[in-house]
């Protein structure tokens, strides 16, 4: 489908007292896209809070969370599908002394393979 830019997506986290409007905004947004077609998920991305506000979940950084929603956009239920967690990169020490990890990248296309290194700084 068509892709907007929707104000009611936007970031309040700089002035939490427009939680409750922008909360109503987002609502009313989903009621109109609903309108438009009933059959058809919408698929909105947005910020943590206002994923909060919206679900009163408290969401991490990639989770994505499938809402169902009433006829007026309002909140029913949701289900939170966690964000994959990479698997830990093996350590050794360069031969500065640094420690590092390594992870192996996997493009998009299926003929390369990549791998990167990441200094791990010390507490």
């Amino acid at each position: 489908g068509e892709v907007i830019t929707a104000p009611a997506l936007g970031s309040f986290f700089d002035d939490m007292r427009l939680e409750k409007s922008q909360t109503q905004k987002l609502a009313a947004l989903i009621k109109q896209e609903l309108a438009r077609n009933s059959k058809v998920a919408v698929i909105l991305v947005t910020h943590h809070v206002n994923i909060q506000a919206y679900t009163d979940k408290i969401v991490n950084v990639g989770d994505m969370v499938l809402v169902k929603v009433d006829e007026n956009g309002g909140h029913l239920s949701h289900t939170v599908y966690p964000s994959p967690k990479p698997e830990a990169a093996p350590e050794y020490r360069s031969s500065q002394g640094r420690l590092v990890r390594q992870a192996q990248l996997t493009p998009l296309t299926q003929n390369t393979q990549s791998t990167a290194t990441t200094d791990i700084q010390a507490a």
